[in-house]
């Protein structure tokens, strides 16, 4: 009989069921926490595989067998890459034994068939730290992927719509500083973006508009919004106007600065500038009609009764001679006596006086009728035919040499060398070079005040100028606008009739020139003639486009020995699409086959178009029968030269192109 245990053993004992108990405890809790992930995995939105190193699946949840098209029971025992194709299976091994080597879990996207899945492999160890085990989870971002790449289309789409527009869109700080600027800036103003951005945008505004321009920005600033039409410079100094539409932009609720929309209106306000000064000369026109009718009848109502006067005051001048001696014989044997309530010896040379100034006052009406005569009916028999200006400003000078001479001690004549000669009528382009001088003479305050008349060329602009310069007391700035009306004058007072100025700019505008003035008070006035020369002509604008520069140039220097072109050259169709804004060609001679942008996509742009409805264009190509050419001609451009070029033949075809339209 085993005799009875111990405290100790006892004790031993009752400890040993205690940890009995508690590790059942601990593993009952393992089971219930297993259980529960197991609930948890098998509900997860994604896939999840447990597969031992020969790649066969250990266990998988429900997401995972279902994407294997298989329940969890039918998955287990089969190797994963059996659903997948060999490609995605040997990338997803390659990530597998990379998990295995860092002891890491390794990251990666791929697809299968038309869906993308984002996997995380993990590799599970032993107490040693041997991998027994590879975790596998994937999720289903198809979706995802799918709004992704919407998403960057859209992105690209915008970036395209931005960088092809004709407008420029802007950002600016709250602190006036250029942000952004999209790539059609380089084309309106020369810059490039980078070459903007950073700076404040005044930088651009021309120093007129400044002030406007900074109330505007801070009006936008503060929500009130407008267009804005301005002026901004050029990277080659010249200044365009712009028309400018923006808004804040909110960033946390607070304004951060704004965004707008640029568009270059320069071409609109030159038609509308050229509209109102249409207007004007319409204007002028209709009354100078209506005038001329007026001073036609006004003009034959006053010579008739001056025809009486300039007759007859002579008659009574011959009368008062023959009286005068029994005047004087009578005054000599009586002493004086009255005329008219005068006395004799008073009237004796008042008499001579009044009667001659009778004879003058005749004399300057019928100037004043042949003045006007010439206003209201301008001689149309007047002949036009080559004309030296030089020689035209030399005589002028003989007519009115006296009165120059009294009139100033400081008289200069400058002559131009080799002025081409002007279509036009010799008398009456003299006549107002002496109407100018003349003007001039009596603006002088002194002798001491000078005279300057000179002739140049202006070859560029192919026009004739003759300057007349004074420094006399100069024209009132008010008075400047209406100058060259009819019966305007500033020396009324002093025996202006208005008509000279008036005669001289019809006379101008008949000739199809200008006359201009510019004058200052007390410094003096100049009158500026400017003349086409003669047989003047507009010039037809080519463009030539190829990426062949031995070929482009000579093409450019073919056509350019003819000076009725002129002519412009781009070595792309980029640079062609520029250009076609910018120069406006009457032809565009186009190769197709280049980097860039092709001659087919140049013809679409000019298509598209309306501006370019007139323009004539003849397509280069050594493939006249390819596809590029057929689109080409489908676009309703028949005019097709053929590499290699002969020049002679290709010089024809320009004419005969131009002439046919």
């Amino acid at each position: 009989m085993a005799g009875k245990p111990t405290y100790e053993e006892l004790e031993r004992k009752i400890k040993e069921l205690e940890e009995e108990a508690a590790n059942r405890e601990r593993v009952d809790k393992m089971l219930r926490e297993a259980q529960t992930m197991a609930q948890l995995i098998d509900l997860a939105p994604f896939g999840v595989f447990l597969i031992d190193l020969r790649g066969k699946i250990v266990t998988c949840n429900r997401r995972g067998a279902e994407r294997l098209g298989k329940t969890v029971e039918t998955s287990i025992g089969t190797a994963l890459t059996e659903y997948s194709p060999p490609e995605v299976s040997e990338n997803r091994r390659f990530k597998g034994m990379e998990a295995i080597a860092s002891g890491q879990t390794v990251s990666f996207e791929d697809r299968i068939g038309e869906r993308w899945y984002r996997n995380s492999i993990s590799p599970i160890l032993d107490e040693d730290g041997r991998p027994l085990r590879l975790a596998i989870y994937g999720l289903d971002i198809t979706e995802y992927k799918n709004a992704l790449e919407a998403l960057g289309e859209s992105e690209e789409k915008y970036r395209e719509l931005v960088e092809n527009l004709n407008d420029v869109i802007f950002s600016v700080n709250a602190a006036g500083a250029i942000t952004y600027v999209s790539p059609p800036v380089e084309s309106i103003l020369g810059y490039t973006p980078v070459e903007l951005i950073g700076k404040h945008f005044s930088y651009l505004i021309h120093p007129e508009d400044m002030e406007r321009i900074h109330r505007t920005f801070s009006d936008t600033l503060q929500g009130r919004l407008y267009p804005t039409e301005y002026r901004v410079r050029t990277k080659n100094g010249e200044y365009l106007w712009v028309s400018a539409s923006s808004l804040p932009v909110h960033v946390d609720g607070q304004i951060s600065g704004l965004q707008g929309v640029i568009t270059d209106i320069t071409e609109h306000k030159r038609a509308e500038e050229e509209r109102v000064k249409l207007e004007k000369q319409l204007h002028r026109a209709q009354k100078m009609a209506a005038l001329g009718t007026l001073v036609a009848g006004v003009a034959h109502e006053i010579n008739n009764p001056n025809n009486f006067i300039t007759i007859n005051a002579p008659m009574l001048n011959k009368v008062w001679l023959g009286i005068k001696p029994i005047l004087e014989e009578y005054y000599n044997h009586n002493g004086d006596f009255s005329v008219v309530g005068l006395p004799y010896t008073i009237m004796r040379e008042r008499v001579p006086q009044l009667l001659a100034g009778i004879s003058d006052g005749a004399g300057r009406i019928k100037k004043i009728v042949s003045d006007l005569k010439r206003f209201a009916h301008p001689d149309p028999s007047a002949s036009f035919e080559p004309v030296d200006i030089n020689a035209t400003v030399k005589s002028s000078l003989t007519l009115v040499s006296n009165l120059l001479k009294n009139s100033t001690n400081n008289f200069k004549v400058e002559y131009g060398h080799n002025i081409p000669k002007v279509n036009g009528n010799h008398q009456h382009l003299e006549q107002v070079v002496i109407n100018l001088l003349q003007n001039a003479c009596q603006a002088l305050p002194d002798k001491n005040k000078g005279i300057r008349i000179s002739t140049t060329y202006q070859e560029k602009e192919e026009t004739i100028l003759i300057q007349v310069m004074d420094q006399g007391v100069g024209i009132p700035s008010e008075s400047l606008p209406s100058i060259m009306d009819p019966f305007f004058t500033t020396r009324r007072s002093s025996g202006g009739t208005g008509l000279g100025l008036s005669v001289s700019f019809s006379i101008i505008e008949k000739h199809q020139g200008k006359l201009t003035v510019v004058s200052e008070n007390s410094k003096g006035t100049t009158f500026t003639i400017a003349l086409p020369a003669k047989g003047k002509k507009n010039r037809v604008k080519v463009l030539v486009v190829d990426d062949n520069d031995l070929l482009r140039e000579t093409i450019v220097e073919a056509i350019q020995k003819d000076t009725a072109f002129s002519v412009e050259e781009a070595p792309n169709g980029t640079d062609a699409c520029i250009k076609l804004g910018a120069f406006r060609p009457d032809l565009l001679i186009l190769d197709i086959r280049m980097p860039d942008m092709s001659g087919v996509e140049v013809c679409r742009r000019i298509k598209a178009d309306p501006a370019f409805s007139n323009m004539k264009v003849i397509i280069i190509t050594g493939f006249p029968g390819g596809d590029d050419a057929g689109k080409i001609a489908e676009m309703g451009f028949g005019n097709f030269c053929a590499k290699p070029i002969k020049m002679k033949n290709f010089e024809a075809m320009v004419q005969g192109v131009l002439n046919r339209y």
